[in-house]
């Protein structure tokens, strides 16, 4: 397939030249003038086109990679990525990416995220259901909706039926349904600097929340104990990874079996 023409656009701004060249194919991407699976010049090309040398455009190739807009494949070229296909798009999933977990960026035009929120509107629009969609839905999510469900946590490694996922409206809601489930009266485990979310919910269900101490790894396993035995909460809500606010990460080999309460973890 010869290349495309393509030359981008670009806009005036504090950053450097190579990110402003990956924001424009991002933007294009998303109106429509790029169109999956077409090959975008040579870095050569493209370095001539917008009067920059090769070292900046091909950092901008492979930032546009790491965004996950384009694929490059050694002789072949660099190609636009489908957006709308999932086997091809699934930037949460790609294990070549460092994955932020919890952490959310804002939908910015012609960023990847905006990119991938439109293609799935696009999508959801051109459904015959759509009709039913938006009706009343089954308690706990449909069979269909729990058996995706299902699929997503066995590629983090969680073994689970679709009797045993349940759609909820969002992490707020999941989190005052396990606490409801799961809590006794006599409160719930949190670290002491904890997410303000799992304090309202405990809040708004009357249960109160014992801080256990925190270091640079996260939860201090003696202290996690000791407020256990004080305490008598059976449920510990807590963040290993990305704790908020530390940023903190648990590493796996903090032995946890022999913590006298039950973890669930937020």
């Amino acid at each position: 397939m010869p290349a495309t023409s393509w030359t981008p656009r670009l806009r005036r701004a504090e950053g450097p030249l190579y990110a402003a060249i990956a924001d424009a194919l991002a933007a294009d991407i998303t109106r429509g003038k790029l169109r999956a699976g077409e090959r975008l010049p040579t870095h050569r090309e493209l370095a001539a086109a917008v009067g920059a040398s090769i070292g900046t455009v091909t950092r901008a190739y492979a930032e546009a990679e790491r965004r996950g807009l384009v694929r490059s494949q050694v002789g072949s070229g660099t190609f636009v990525r489908d957006l709308t296909d999932p086997a091809s798009y699934s930037p949460m999933l790609d294990r070549s990416r460092i994955d932020l977990g919890p952490t959310a960026a804002p939908l910015v035009a012609g960023d990847l995220g905006h990119c991938a929120l439109a293609a799935a509107l696009a999508g959801l629009a051109a459904r015959a259901d759509l009709g039913a969609l938006a009706g009343y839905q089954a308690h706990g999510g449909s069979e269909a909706q729990r058996a995706a469900g299902a699929r997503w946590l066995a590629i983090t490694g969680v073994d689970a039926d679709a009797d045993e996922v349940t759609v909820c409206s969002g992490a707020q809601h999941a989190t005052v349904l396990a606490l409801a489930a799961l809590a006794c009266p006599a409160g719930v485990l949190v670290e002491e600097l904890t997410y303000p979310g799992a304090l309202a919910a405990a809040g708004w269900l009357r249960l109160p929340t014992h801080p256990v101490a925190l270091d640079e790894h996260g939860l201090v396993p003696d202290a996690l104990a000791r407020a256990c035995r004080d305490s008598g909460a059976k449920v510990l809500y807590c963040t290993p990874t990305h704790h908020n606010p530390t940023t903190a990460v648990m590493p796996k080999s903090a032995d946890w079996r022999s913590s006298p309460c039950a973890a669930s973890t937020g």
